[in-house]
């Protein structure tokens, strides 16, 4: 294979690239979702999960209380998710079913982008039937043996609706939760544009004794993936990334934590994501606390990867606020680094990570330039065919040059083609 070759192989599978990525990126469905079962506003089960109930599994972590050296747990498996009263809510961009059973969010539908296998429905980026088991999960975890109880992924709330809407530019879902003396309200707050959402609890101790507790969040899924592709490797399952250490973004491979969990991981700021091709979702913690990092197998052929915030203490008769973020959509190089740092590193090229990532950058400031993914494509292509010019330039003069011996080497072939070393000669002299 001559280096001319070699360049246009380059360039064909650059070109290829660029394609995949725009019609992944740009192909935005304007089909609604399928009308829900019911539109209108309905009271939620106002069904409370026992306390012995709550207790009786092991299943969430214990408050991260970063003034003891003692290993912490993280959440192990369980036969099957429960499931209590399901809230639908809808936003510009995301189409979402939260579940009463902890406030989890256990469906997250993409508006503006189309299922592969049907471009008339959203892309779907999680769920808890059938083959898919993805949630994102949250709660409030208190140290073993405390007097006091808190709302973990296992307790029920009371919502005062089945469906929201969004008809401004904000939407806010709340859900309440009381036992013993503590309320706790949980709020998810939606952006109109964006996939960024913030979980915020409010906590109020009614009672007469002290409570202590650390919100947790985290992502929980089995390895399928209905996007995955054999002649494009991308990397799907966990990743955590530590602002401070060497490694900062490190990927834990669902068969790595088989072997190797990750537990009791302590982290200033930090965050811990799931990656899949072109798609994501992360839970992003206080960026100013150290938060402790987990990811590990958790049964059932599901990972869980998560992290556990700072203890807060509440005297009786006090409250306060503690709020997380959750991500959940498309990677979008330019937005992510806007939201924590390093969560554009989450982007994926594959195997052409080497070439893939400096013209991908050159691709996005043109398109800033230019605003249309057509144009920029051609003239990147342009820019690379222009980059490439001077090679080109030689081979094309080194063709030109053999072009004129063609008729020469023809007659050297019929003169002499059945004495080769005589023909060598000949040609020696050309």
């Amino acid at each position: 294979m001559n280096m001319r070759t070699f360049w246009w192989l380059a360039l064909a599978f650059t070109l290829l690239w660029v394609w995949m990525e725009w019609a992944k990126f740009q192909h935005a469905q304007t089909t609604p979702q399928p009308a829900t079962s019911s539109q209108q506003s309905a009271p939620a089960s106002t069904a409370q999960t026992p306390p012995q109930a709550q207790s009786s599994v092991g299943d969430v972590p214990s408050a991260n209380d970063t003034t003891s050296q003692k290993p912490q747990d993280v959440p192990s498996a369980v036969s099957e998710i429960d499931k209590a009263q399901r809230i639908h809510v809808k936003t510009d961009v995301l189409d979402l079913t939260l579940d009463t059973q902890g406030g989890d969010i256990r469906e997250v539908f993409l508006n503006a982008y189309a299922a592969s296998d049907d471009r008339s429905r959203p892309f779907q980026l999680m769920g808890d039937t059938g083959p898919m088991m993805y949630v994102a999960q949250n709660g409030l975890a208190t140290q073993a043996g405390a007097d006091l109880p808190a709302p973990t992924h296992r307790s029920v709330y009371q919502a005062e609706q089945t469906h929201y809407e969004m008809q401004g530019e904000t939407l806010k879902v709340p859900m309440t939760w009381q036992q013993n003396g503590i309320k706790v309200t949980k709020t998810y707050h939606f952006t109109r544009g964006e996939y960024l959402v913030s979980v915020r609890y409010q906590i109020e101790n009614l009672s007469d004794k002290d409570w202590a507790g650390s919100l947790y969040s985290q992502l929980k899924r089995n390895k399928y993936d209905p996007e995955h592709s054999a002649l494009m490797y991308t990397y799907t399952g966990p990743a955590l990334y530590d602002g401070n250490a060497e490694d900062k973004f490190v990927k834990h491979a669902f068969d790595d934590l088989d072997t190797s969990k990750i537990e009791g991981k302590q982290v200033n700021g930090g965050w811990a994501a799931m990656i899949q091709h072109y798609f994501m979702s992360a839970v992003i913690p206080d960026q100013e606390a150290q938060n402790r990092f987990y990811a590990k197998p958790v049964g059932q052929g599901e990972y869980a990867a998560g992290v556990v915030e700072p203890m807060t203490q509440l005297a009786p008769g006090e409250n306060t606020t503690l709020s997380t973020q959750l991500y959940m959509g498309p990677i979008i190089q330019k937005r992510l680094e806007d939201i924590a740092p390093g969560l554009e590193m989450t982007v994926d090229y594959g195997i052409f990570t080497l070439i893939s990532e400096p013209i991908f950058w050159v691709l996005d400031k043109i398109h800033a330039l230019v605003g249309n993914w057509g144009w920029a494509i051609i003239i990147l292509t342009i820019l690379i065919k222009l980059a490439f010019y001077k090679l080109s330039e030689t081979s094309y003069r080194s063709m030109a040059k053999l072009k004129t011996f063609q008729p020469k080497l023809k007659q050297l072939k019929e003169n002499y083609g059945d004495d080769k070393a005589l023909f060598q000669q000949k040609m020696m002299k050309l």
